[in-house]
């Protein structure tokens, strides 16, 4: 077993996902934790004496009752707690979660507690009990899976109606760096401006280096484009489902002040084992087409490290 885990601090603490494979449901749990201090983003905190000594037990516990612990552990019937290294569990994710809940509608986990203990962040979130979408979406109607594709379009376009600080940049909510595991294992940018971004990712590489998709590229050559806030990797695996209704949205971890056709282009990467869902998106969301086939060409190409 790793060392001991560190325990979330004596608060309403918040849901992290966690899945089963077996039943495939994901449940957010509600935190027990006394309620002694106000939740902080402005700074990640370290996760010290007692407090630590406390949550590395509740960890152990957890661990012992409910055999789960990575990424996810289940701290008890009513939270659990989310934890990695820098390149996958930031401050900014409970930024991010803050940020949507006081902005949209939009269901997601809501976050208690952010601290760093043991080298790594640890997220304490609500439980939420409902099914991931990819496991019961061909136990759905045909008319339950047009409702959730615009169950989901109304969300995604909430994001889309947000305003970022700086337009034109691309950063996370924060104005840090972004995530996303097909650039980088590590976290990447910020970029002022979509050209930029566009030049680290490979696109003048692969547009100059390799002739056959030269043609991909001179289609999108000199488009603008908007940055809009997007979840980047917004597939049925992420959504979770129940009584008809979209009930979460999470794992945010790649969310960010992206370029317009992003979302789109990821989530064709993000479900290519549920082709019916993607089929089903393609007909309800805004479409990308030729930015699509540009992205499907880098990832011939460009292989990240």
């Amino acid at each position: 077993m790793r060392e001991a885990l560190p325990s979330v601090q004596a608060q309403s603490s918040c849901p992290v996902q966690a899945s089963s494979e077996s039943s495939g449901v994901v449940a957010v749990l509600r935190s027990r934790y006394r309620k002694h201090h106000k939740l902080d983003l402005s700074s990640l905190r370290t996760l010290s004496g007692s407090d630590l000594l406390a949550f590395n037990m509740r960890i152990k516990l957890g661990i012992l009752r409910y055999a789960q612990r990575n990424p996810v552990i289940r701290l008890n019937r009513d939270t659990i707690v989310k934890h990695g290294g820098a390149g996958r569990v930031r401050l900014t994710d409970a930024r991010t979660l803050d940020f949507i809940t006081k902005n949209t509608s939009i269901p997601v986990p809501r976050v208690h507690d952010v601290f760093f203990a043991h080298n790594e962040t640890w997220l304490v979130m609500d439980y939420i009990d409902a099914s991931l979408l990819h496991r019961v979406w061909h136990q759905l109607t045909k008319e339950e899976q047009l409702s959730s594709m615009h169950q989901l379009k109304g969300y995604i376009d909430q994001l889309r109606a947000l305003q970022p600080p700086e337009p034109g940049k691309v950063q996370a909510v924060d104005g840090g760096p972004c995530f996303e595991s097909r650039i980088s294992t590590d976290p990447w940018g910020p970029f002022d401006t979509i050209a930029d971004f566009q030049r680290s990712y490979g696109y003048e590489y692969v547009r100059e280096k390799y002739l056959q998709y030269r043609d991909s590229f001179d289609k999108v050559e000199g488009r603008v484009y908007r940055t809009v806030f997007t979840h980047g990797d917004l597939g049925p695996h992420n959504i979770l489902w129940k009584d008809g209704k979209i009930v979460s949205i999470i794992d945010w971890e790649t969310a960010g002040w992206l370029p317009e056709y992003w979302e789109y282009t990821m989530c064709y990467f993000s479900g290519p084992d549920l082709p019916s869902w993607w089929e089903l998106y393609e007909q309800v969301m805004d479409r990308y087409r030729d930015e699509l086939t540009v992205e499907i060409d880098i990832s011939r190409i460009v292989i990240r490290a």
